[in-house]
């Protein structure tokens, strides 16, 4: 029997296999930051160039109605750590961790923990700025958990800022003709790829965390080449004013002056995106997107070739969506 599931905005996909009845599972936890489920093939989006996530959408089950807890990074991932309601650890910025306020809380790592797995995190899971490890959920200390902006960034014209102020912004898009692994996302992969083969012989969670889509949308050349902008569906009226400005800022985050895309230098600080800004900003997230689901493929390509597959559940989750235009709306809230 295969079944198989996704939560979306939280976005999830599990794929389960036939196994001894008593061999444990594993799990192939996976999380990408800000993903829209509205921009995957899995959701209907015959534009997206998401073969993977469909692959397991294909041999799964797809959640088209589910909500996250909290539709910002930090206080979602502490949710989905400990099980508890963000309003309960009072978490509301990348600032804080939960373990400030519940030292002893049992974080689902743990509970792997104590039933006999191997544990282990590689990339962005958990989520506080600066990096905050929860060493007692891993087996292991986190694996490039703590990258600065600038290494987000391939260009010297959007890195050299980032030697002054290790988390200065450059461009909100860059595409560089280079190899995956030149990204931190690639380098993720890469190695969640060595760490299947060292633990393929004991029962293991891993937790794998890419950074894109979110902001900077930064990806090798070749996923942006995946698309046309010219054939880009665009917003009906990415510059709508549907609520009153006081509101789109307090509750979404975005207003005429206010939004975290406006740090980003290529980005107006005031008034609404230009046609070519919003398909710029449209093109890059595309591209992030393919980028997250073509390393997502390499390491569903190595379970298949150390015969994992068949015993391992995966789950791949997104702490939040974004707006891309809708309602005027730009980024997460």
């Amino acid at each position: 029997m295969k079944k198989f599931a996704w939560v979306s905005s939280v976005l999830a996909l599990f794929f389960t296999g036939t196994v001894v009845a008593q061999e444990k599972y594993n799990v192939l936890f996976i999380a990408a930051d800000g993903l829209n489920p509205s921009v995957l093939s899995a959701y209907g989006n015959k534009f997206a160039n998401t073969p993977y996530t469909q692959q397991l959408a294909n041999r799964g089950t797809t959640f088209e109605n589910a909500f996250c807890q909290q539709s910002s990074c930090a206080p979602s991932r502490a949710s989905l750590m400990t099980g508890y309601r963000p309003d309960t650890l009072e978490i509301n910025s990348g600032t804080e961790h939960f373990r400030d306020r519940f030292p002893d809380v049992v974080t689902f790592p743990q509970l792997f923990q104590k039933n006999g797995y191997y544990t282990q995190a590689i990339g962005l899971v958990s989520h506080a700025h600066p990096a905050q490890p929860d060493d007692v959920s891993w087996n292991l200390p986190e694996s490039l958990l703590d990258i600065p902006k600038r290494d987000e960034y391939l260009l010297p014209t959007n890195r050299v800022r980032g030697f002054i102020n290790r988390m200065e912004k450059g461009t909100a898009t860059e595409g560089v003709d280079a190899p995956d692994n030149a990204y931190q996302d690639g380098q993720v992969a890469q190695l969640t790829i060595e760490t299947l083969e060292k633990i393929k012989d004991k029962p293991f969670l891993l937790a794998v965390g890419f950074k894109r889509p979110h902001l900077p949308f930064t990806a090798p050349k070749k996923y942006w080449d995946m698309y046309d902008p010219a054939k880009i569906p665009m917003p009906v009226d990415p510059n709508l004013q549907v609520l009153p400005p006081e509101i789109a800022e307090l509750r979404y985050g975005w207003g005429d002056t206010r939004g975290e895309m406006r740090a980003y230098t290529d980005m107006p600080k005031k008034g609404p995106l230009s046609q070519e800004q919003v398909r710029q900003i449209l093109h890059g997230y595309y591209a992030s997107v393919s980028y997250v689901d073509y390393q997502i493929g390499r390491i569903l390509n190595a379970l298949d070739s150390l015969q994992l597959t068949e015993k391992t559940i995966i789950v791949l989750w997104s702490d939040h969506g974004y707006h891309l235009g809708e309602r005027g709306l730009w980024g997460k809230k």
